[in-house]
This record gives C-alpha cells, structure tokens and sequence, in this order.
C-alpha cells in the first residue's frame, strides 16, 4: 500500500524497498542522538525487569502480517525512522513510547490552553473594537491520602484512585460541574517517595468556560475538600484539609 499524495503538508518516503502499513498516525519527534541513545539503554533495562510485559516487544518485533523492517525519511524533520515495528504504548514503562505520546498529549494540550476567541464591543454607533480573549480558563487541584513510611504504594494508590473515582462519579460532580461551568479535566499521576514512604498524588486541571473569580475559587475548593474528604473515607483511607 503506497501513502497517499497531500500537497499540504511534508511527506514522508521510504529510504529502501516498498512502503507498508503504518503504526502510528506521526513520526517520533526528533531527539539528539545520545538521548535515543539513552532511551534504548532503558527501554533494555526495563524488559530485563518486566520480562512478561509487552515492552518486551516494542521495536524490536515486526507487527503482525509484515515480514521486513523499513526505514523512512521525513523531509520535514530532515530525520530517518522505523516502520513495521511493534509498539507497546506503554507511557510508563517504555521510555520510548513514553516520549512520543506525551509529545502528543503536550501538543494537544497546548492547544487547548491557547484557544481563543473574539468578542465584538459594540458602541452606539455599531461594533467600535473587537477582544481577543481565553477560549478557556483553568483551575488546577491537588488530590492525595494521608500515608506512613510503612505503607505500601499499592495499598496507597489503591485508596487515591478508587477516592478520585468517587468524587468525580454520580449526582454530585455532575451537578457541580455544571454550576461551575466545568466542561472537562485532566489528570496526571505523580509518585514521589520521602521520609513518609510512598506519596501517590494526583493533579487535575479543570477546563471551565467562564473566568474565575476570589469568590467562584473559594467555593469550588470548599466542595471539592469536603467531597474529596467523604471519597476518601468511603475508600478506606484518610484525608483532611493538611493531608489531602
């Protein structure tokens, strides 16, 4: 199957032999050669400790139906890449995975944190000035459990995410979605260990189409502690003002 023609934007060709099949929509985005470098020497040390994991595979087995390995040049990041090669879109496990699909995810987000949109000022004698403002507007909260140096990351993690689940599931997050104008959120997990073990925690960006104000801030952080509160005690866990 030969790629199809666009005048658009810059192609990409095979260096040798007959295109096939792709196995992601873009090319990687281009690193410097000593960090693919690194990557590879970690995607290695990774399968050597996962050894069942599907990070076992990624690049270095041909996807299913193909028999050969291309490589291609983007004319537009003036760079060679592989085809025909397994993937296992692990962003946890495989470094090189994990590089190109939070590139992706940065793109995207990027472009929603920078949309905007134009509001006519009309005078008496008709439109005077046109406003470029925010499309949307953002609130950023935190979520985790109180935890103690005993304590395993599997058992704390257990309450964080099945807490997170609640609060954000039934009557309520619909209802105070809508009366806070929050039309969507992003969550990244982070785990960091310190002198109190395992510290799981959870950052959610909330998309809102309308601005913020002292006053919407504040309640929409009383309901969401005292909700995060009741989530995480019906998980097992503990959480309060200071730990949580």
């Amino acid at each position: 199957m030969k790629p199809k023609n666009n005048t658009s934007a810059p192609q990409a060709r095979p260096v040798s032999g007959r295109p096939l099949g792709s196995i992601t929509k873009t090319a990687s985005r281009y690193v410097l050669p000593e960090d693919r470098i690194i990557k590879y020497a970690l995607q290695s040390a990774a399968r050597e400790l996962a050894p069942h994991a599907r990070v076992r595979s990624c690049m270095r087995v041909t996807i299913p139906a193909k028999d050969a390995v291309e490589v291609w040049y983007s004319d537009h990041r003036s760079t060679a890449y592989y085809r025909n090669l397994m993937r296992c879109g692990s962003i946890w496990m495989c470094p090189l995975c994990a590089s190109m699909i939070t590139e992706r995810r940065r793109n995207e987000l990027e472009k929603l944190l920078s949309a905007t949109e134009t509001i006519p000022i009309i005078g008496d004698m008709g439109v005077e000035r046109i406003l470029t403002v925010p499309r949307f507007h953002q609130s950023m909260g935190t979520f985790t459990v109180s935890h103690h140096a005993g304590a395993s990351l599997g058992s704390t993690l257990a309450v964080l995410e099945n807490a997170y689940k609640r609060m954000w599931g039934g009557r309520w997050a619909k209802a105070w979605k809508h009366d806070h104008h929050v039309i969507g959120t992003i969550r990244a997990l982070e785990i960091t260990h310190g002198d109190n073990g395992w510290h799981p925690h959870i950052h959610c960006l909330l998309i809102r189409n309308s601005a913020n104000t002292l006053s919407t801030t504040f309640d929409m952080s009383v309901d969401l502690v005292m909700r995060w509160e009741d989530c995480v005690s019906l998980s097992g866990g503990v959480a309060d003002k200071i730990h949580g």
